[in-house]
């Protein structure tokens, strides 16, 4: 997908980088035009990583003399990036992308705008 000019600007005075925008897009709920994470989807994401992490150190200790512990040393790394991706996202409320056909129109942080709820 295209980011406009526009994005750009705001992902800048925002601190939203492009990696919170494409994992935003991967694991966003869809409403209307735009991808949102909250911090309940973010939450719900951060427990899936912590229990393949899990899964991965084990396994790390279990083939740590083979070659293959490279491999899951490099996944454990990705995860643990990925986890702290997530927790910084998590502590702006989550990150809003709206796209319009294929371009990126703007992005802005979940929590930044009040919803009002009708009762």
């Amino acid at each position: 997908m295209r980011v406009t000019t526009h994005m750009a600007q705001r992902m800048n005075n925002r601190g939203i980088v492009q990696s919170m925008v494409d994992l935003t897009i991967e694991i966003g709920v869809i409403k209307g035009d735009r991808y949102i994470t909250d911090r309940r989807c973010l939450n719900d994401y951060l427990n899936e990583l912590d229990t393949k992490l899990v899964d991965c150190r084990s396994m790390y200790k279990k083939y740590e003399h083979y070659r293959v512990s490279i491999i899951i040393a490099k996944a454990i790394n990705r995860l643990v990036q990925l986890r702290s991706l997530v927790l910084k996202m998590m502590n702006k409320g989550g990150v809003t992308v709206v796209v319009c056909g294929n371009n990126l129109v703007t992005t802005y942080n979940t929590d930044s705008h009040h919803q009002y709820k009708s009762y």
